[in-house]
């Protein structure tokens, strides 16, 4: 059994989709998502369900980003909703072909916003790796992180081993040159795939990454 783990996908539903054409993923292999698959893109309905499809069938298990707390946050709250258009909200209603006003929500498919706000991790942990959106706190244990750090912090340079000894992979800290940065303790795999970049899937076994952008070109190394 494999286990790929995907960065940032941003509603970058072409992407996404030439990745899991041409990567061989099987139905015993799992799949983890960093969070972040809202918001920016132009297809973030067809993001959600992909990702809730094979949730239901147990292959699927998704970290919450920044940006689903806050999409979370919109649906019940006038001033944050205002807030979420800015951040990236606008994209997503118009994927469902809802008007970017508050009362729209009301029309957002209840499974997804029950799978967004149920279904959601705040890390997996796996034997070598722990997967966050933003970062950890190295020191600390992963029941002691705060949510601030699991899903806001950004990821600039390589600190101490964390204190489980694992390498963090992570996401949320875009690398415009399109490569994931790699240093001793840290691997950070959002490529910015809705800013003309790329949307990265590692795979944790061999080591392997592959690469796809919205204009369907496809790339893969091993790292």
């Amino acid at each position: 059994m494999a286990t790929y783990i995907i960065g940032d996908i941003h509603g970058c539903w072409t992407a996404l989709e030439a990745l899991v054409q041409r990567i061989p993923i099987r139905d015993s292999d799992s799949i983890i998502t960093l969070g972040d698959c809202v918001d920016r893109g132009p297809n973030v309905r067809a993001v959600l369900e992909w990702m809730f499809e094979r949730h239901q069938r147990g292959m699927l298990q998704s970290l919450i980003g920044n940006h689903e707390e806050v999409m979370l946050q919109a649906c019940g709250d006038e001033a944050v909703f205002d807030d979420w258009l800015r951040f990236g909200g606008r994209e997503t209603l118009a994927s469902y072909g809802l008007p970017s006003v508050f009362s729209s929500m009301a029309a957002f498919p209840a499974a997804h916003i029950q799978f967004s706000e149920h279904h959601l991790l705040d890390y997996v942990e796996l034997a070598d790796f722990i997967c966050v959106h933003g970062n950890l706190d190295r020191e600390l244990p992963l029941a002691q992180q705060s949510s601030q750090v699991l899903r806001w912090q950004k990821f600039y340079g390589d600190g101490p081993t964390h204190i489980s000894g694992k390498t963090i992979l992570c996401g949320h800290t875009a690398q415009r040159s399109g490569a994931p940065l790699v240093t001793d303790h840290t691997y950070c795999i959002d490529t910015c795939a809705y800013g003309g970049g790329w949307l990265t899937a590692f795979e944790v076994e061999s080591q392997r990454y592959w690469q796809a952008n919205e204009g369907g070109a496809f790339r893969e190394w091993s790292g």
